[in-house]
């Protein structure tokens, strides 16, 4: 269904046909695949759906197995490194989520379904599409939450619960929020989660602000009395375009006002061990009885709990807010930056900002560094302070374009 939606967007079908079949001659044990495409109704929905029909003379591989015949497939294409990681990617999560359920190592694990050809060509036939709309690099995906149906599903072992124990091992692993329902059926495969959750950055509840390019459906095979059985893609840009980067994120407030300065101290510390807070402030306010704050943090829809959490256990506040968040951010990283003093070279790491056009935003080096080498040479900080901002200056002026970053 996500290789239908994508060639309902636009992918050249003709072109991701050939290289499939091209691909299915290095499978062993395999002969005859043939691809279909057509355009269906799906309760008044028209979409386009895909087929595959192939001879198969083994009932099931091995995770290496699959690693090696999908190495074989990508080195024989032609596909560059990212291209490559991404389907290995994609195959890896799903082998690891049925070794761990069924107790053995990804090299070793027996795999029925998930071990077909049609798993290798759902992923193959994925990032081709993605190839071909040129939405592998330099785009965002998002994602709404997955319905996963419900229900018994009859499988390789007997019968199952539905989601599947490698569907739902895949989302937990991936931190991925699930609906049940809205019908007794698999809404969510193995195979489909591994490569949703390996593209999807941001999970949010409703759609972004956005300007829509256009809308690909990608049909099922099964038929539901009262809901289509699509998948919907949408391929659309930011509505302003800037030179940084668009970032949806979540704030997460509380208004506390009987904590000691020790308390607080202490869950701003522990919120920042997380490593899931962007930021975190503490706001003076005036309330309704006394002097209080404001705890905020910034932090990503997936990391919402464990930080509402801590804040309530460790504050003993009654309620905590949290909304969603639009910025614009630039890139930055942390590099090494040598400088010259008393006749020594030190090693400060500086923080280096850029935008999308790599022009050069800001360079500040981190002063818990240059505090600990103005104690460690006895030179005053302020006199560091301007060596190395001199320094920064010749090698990255502001507002000049960013030719080569150093390793960090």
């Amino acid at each position: 269904m996500l290789l239908a939606a994508l060639i309902d967007l636009g992918a050249n079908f003709e072109k991701i046909k050939n290289k499939l079949e091209l691909a299915s001659k290095l499978v062993p044990d395999v002969k005859n695949f043939e691809i279909s495409c057509k355009k269906v109704l799906k309760n008044g929905i028209n979409a386009s759906q895909i087929q595959f029909s192939f001879e198969e003379t083994i009932h099931h591989r091995h995770g290496k197995d699959l690693q090696s015949i999908m190495n074989r497939i990508t080195t024989e294409l032609d596909w560059n490194d990212k291209e490559k990681e991404i389907a290995l990617k994609i195959l890896n999560t799903l082998i690891t989520a049925e070794a761990k359920i069924h107790g053995t190592s990804i090299e070793h694990v027996h795999l029925h379904e998930a071990g077909s050809v049609d798993t290798i060509m759902d992923i193959l036939g994925f990032v081709l599409a993605c190839q071909d709309l040129g939405i592998l690099n330099n785009c965002l995906w998002i994602s709404t939450p997955i319905a996963v149906g419900g229900g018994l599903l009859q499988f390789s072992h007997g019968i199952t619960s539905i989601p599947a124990p490698a569907t739902i091992e895949i989302l937990k692993i991936k931190n991925f929020e699930i609906i049940g329902g809205p019908v007794e059926s698999e809404l969510a495969t193995p195979t489909g989660v591994s490569i949703l959750t390996n593209m999807v950055e941001q999970q949010l509840k409703f759609y972004p602000s956005l300007i829509i390019k256009s809308i690909g459906y990608g049909a099922g095979i099964k038929d539901f009395p009262n809901i289509p059985n699509v998948l919907r893609i949408i391929l659309g840009i930011l509505p302003v375009e800037s030179p940084y980067n668009f970032e949806q994120i979540v704030t997460i407030e509380t208004n506390i006002d009987d904590v000691s300065g020790e308390l607080l101290g202490n869950c701003i510390n522990k919120v920042i061990e997380t490593g899931h807070a962007k930021d975190i402030s503490v706001i003076p306010i005036t309330s309704k009885k006394r002097p209080g704050y404001i705890i905020q943090v910034l932090t990503t829809y997936a990391h919402i709990n464990p930080i509402v959490h801590l804040l309530i256990t460790e504050l003993g506040t009654l309620g905590v807010r949290f909304f969603p968040t639009m910025r614009y951010i630039v890139n930055r990283k942390i590099i090494s930056f040598p400088i010259q003093l008393l006749n020594q070279t030190y090693n400060i790491s500086v923080k280096i900002s850029w935008d999308s056009m790599n022009m050069i935003i800001q360079t500040k080096p981190e002063s818990d560094e240059v505090l600990h080498l103005s104690e460690k040479t006895g030179v005053p900080l302020r006199q560091i302070l301007q060596l190395v901002n001199t320094e920064l200056a010749k090698k990255y002026p502001l507002g000049q374009k960013l030719n080569h970053l150093p390793n960090s």
